[in-house]
């Protein structure tokens, strides 16, 4: 009797164990078992790229300056993918422009933009839905901080993802701290609103020495603009949105701040950098030239607060997306996931641009290759959120200008705010209608 049972447990072990190991090949030669028993489909394999490959890279000197391109993109391409060369042509050359290079049929693989720069591109149609790629290659968009995800979204237009962030410019406020000394006066501190530091600024509006000091310049009102929430114009309607009451509170505010016209040969910074001005607003790219220019001991803070969207802050993104045409596709998708890399993404930190990657490391390492930094308030940089940006529009930057060039006449006391705007609201709905045609 007990011989019987030992063979009966010896065969019901066998069963569980051959049942046990069926289970398992079954799981791994089929991916991860779900509930239901079916298994899960692995993941494709990422595209790979053989052979070498040369990725040509349309940029200016503006996002991309040759320096910084190879040590950036082409250099850290090199190393990780060494069978693919990253070529950069510059719009401004002779041939290389969008539309000789497609009238040539050499359009590159990837173009790299500020945002508000898409609208030509589009125009030519040679930005693709990018979704299918970034599937492709499992590219992880949570890495990306989201409001600069989400503006980088809004800066296309698109329904699908046409274009990936790769670095920014937060906007700051600069500061003189050797007139805030001189005159005794407290240092601004990050988070104020415009109102706050305009009540600062009068404080330093004087004579001394036969010099002016002014406190304060805001500087052109496209640079507060976006947060105040304002649009130039309706996409849906194709109509300006600018004589309206949101447009009227907002000149009536960004006139509120100025309280003198500059020299018209003297720029805002020019005057911050000649000392005479002590607070000014400008992107976190004036890094290296204020360091380069300034005779002064400076700071900065976070860019003065709006009423309208506490908090936030613009900034000068610059963006790459692969074009639909392009011959070299997954190469041209390892060059963008490159220079979003951990690596590189903390090289451009070091150096004074502002990564887009969620990482504290790399935020906490900003500036910190450039000695003169070492003691002044770099994270002001990352304090804010990122507003939304404009949608590109049809009419290239005019609408800006329109608006710029309304605010001048107020100012110049030419035209009270209503006629300014709505002789601005004509200008760009005709400028509308004829790029529409």
């Amino acid at each position: 009797m007990k011989r019987m049972l030992l063979a009966v447990l010896s065969s019901i072990m066998a069963i569980a164990l051959i049942s046990g190991c069926g289970g398992t090949n079954s799981g791994s030669e089929g991916g991860e078992v779900q509930a239901s028993g079916s298994p899960t489909p692995k993941a494709a394999p990422k595209p790979v790229v053989e052979g070498p490959v040369t990725v040509t890279f349309l940029s200016s000197t503006g996002p991309w300056p040759e320096e910084s391109f190879q040590k950036y993109v082409a250099e850290p391409v090199k190393k990780k993918y060494p069978n693919i060369t990253v070529k950069r042509l510059d719009p401004g050359q002779k041939g290389s422009s969008i539309t000789e290079l497609i009238a040539s049929g050499a359009i590159p693989d990837i173009v790299s933009v500020y945002t508000g720069q898409f609208q030509q591109y589009k125009t030519a149609d040679i930005i693709g839905n990018m979704d299918e790629r970034l599937k492709l290659h499992q590219f992880d968009s949570s890495r990306i901080i989201p409001d600069v995800w989400e503006s980088g979204k809004t800066a296309v237009a698109t329904s699908y993802i046409a274009a990936l962030p790769l670095y920014r410019s937060a906007n700051l406020l600069y500061y003189n701290k050797d007139l805030f000394d001189k005159f005794g006066v407290g240092y601004p501190k990050d988070g104020m609103t415009y109102e706050e530091v305009r009540a600062l600024g009068n404080k330093l509006n004087r004579e001394d020495g036969g010099v002016s000091y002014r406190g304060f310049h805001p500087d052109k009102p496209s640079s507060g603009r976006g947060q105040f929430g304002l649009q130039y114009y309706d996409p849906a309607t194709n109509k300006s949105a600018m004589n309206t009451s949101a447009w009227q509170e907002f000149f009536r505010y960004w006139e509120g701040l100025w309280d003198y016209v500059l020299p018209a040969n003297i720029s805002v910074f020019d005057s911050f950098l000649n000392g005479q001005l002590a607070m000014r607003t400008g992107g976190s790219n004036n890094i290296l030239k204020t360091i380069n220019q300034a005779k002064f001991n400076w700071d900065v803070v976070t860019v003065p607060q709006s009423p309208k969207k506490p908090g936030y802050a613009g900034s000068a993104m610059v963006m790459g997306f692969v074009t639909k045409q392009s011959k070299n596709a997954d190469a041209a998708m390892l060059v963008l996931e490159t220079i979003l890399s951990d690596e590189v993404q903390m090289d451009l930190s070091k150096n004074g641009l502002v990564p887009v990657i969620q990482s504290k490391a790399a935020q906490d390492a900003f500036g910190t290759d450039i000695k003169e930094l070492k003691e002044k308030n770099m994270k002001a940089v990352f304090m804010l959120k990122e507003l939304p940006a404009s949608a590109p529009s049809i009419v290239e930057g005019k609408d800006s200008t329109i608006m710029q060039n309304a605010f001048q006449k107020v100012i110049n006391k030419q035209a009270d705010i209503n006629t300014a705007l709505r002789e601005a609201d004509e200008e760009l709905n005709k400028a509308l209608s004829e790029a529409s045609k």
